[in-house]
């Protein structure tokens, strides 16, 4: 299961993103939805035209855009749930770690 922060956050984010017009459950679904968009032209044509791909290039950036605006404490979220593995890991193993190096010296 997920850290309730970042499930918290990721409601939050996943609702910022709706308001930007983004319909997206996750950062992996918003960069699917940019490379289903780009796999679509060049299924259309061999070579984008400079004007099909300055329009893709501003999709982009919006959908960047949005994701850093909408993003900031998704992103603070994961790292303090990883900062609490990564602590609660060293807490339970911690004599496991000291064994190891004393054996590997």
């Amino acid at each position: 299961g997920s850290h309730p922060a970042v499930k918290a956050a990721t409601s939050q984010w996943m609702s910022c993103m709706a308001e930007q017009g983004y319909a997206v459950t996750s950062r992996a679904e918003l960069l699917g939805q940019i490379e289903g968009a780009v796999a679509e032209e060049l299924d259309k044509a061999a070579t984008l035209s400079e004007s099909k791909y300055s329009e893709l290039l501003r999709m982009e950036r919006r959908a960047y855009s949005a994701d850093q605006d909408c993003g900031t404490s998704l992103d603070d979220a994961i790292r303090e749930a990883g900062e609490e593995f990564d602590a609660q890991f060293l807490a339970t193993h911690v004599n496991e770690l000291a064994r190891f190096r004393i054996e590997n010296r």
